[in-house]
């Protein structure tokens, strides 16, 4: 999907029951939640299964705190987001804290086990231990 310069791709990887979601250009909260309803609209999407978020070719440093507690409540309300893995991958330490009180925050009210890191490679170790090489280079071929 693409909106002016911001554009992200969905790759279920249902071999290993997770979605890969890469963000590209300016993000916002309304464009994360523009990607976030396509994923759980997506034919493959079932509620409960894991999420990593690429944001390695962009930045989440414009997300505020104000952004941080809409998100939370968005979360909420979501219930098919629930019990599942979810991994952020950034860029910086800035976008590093960012996400980190974002996972906080959601965390207080929505049962989901999130992490943050600065590596794809970090990210698939914890996500599916064991398969990192393997999904890595799956991904290269898309």
């Amino acid at each position: 999907m693409s909106e002016n310069n911001f554009r992200y791709t969905i790759l279920p990887i249902m071999p290993h029951d997770f979605f890969w979601i890469t963000f590209m250009g300016e993000v916002n909260l309304d464009r994360l939640v523009m990607a976030h309803d396509a994923f759980t609209s997506h034919t493959e999407y079932k509620p409960g299964i894991d999420e990593l978020l690429d944001f390695t070719a962009t930045s989440i440093a414009q997300i505020t705190i104000t952004d941080i507690e809409l998100i939370r409540q968005y979360m909420v309300g979501q219930p098919g987001r629930h019990n599942s893995k979810s991994v952020i991958v950034v860029n910086t330490q800035v976008e590093f804290g960012l996400g980190r009180m974002m996972g906080g925050s959601i965390a207080l009210d929505v049962p989901v086990e999130r992490w943050i890191c600065y590596s794809l490679r970090d990210a698939l170790d914890w996500l599916r231990p064991g398969h990192t090489d393997e999904l890595l280079k799956a991904q290269l071929k898309v």
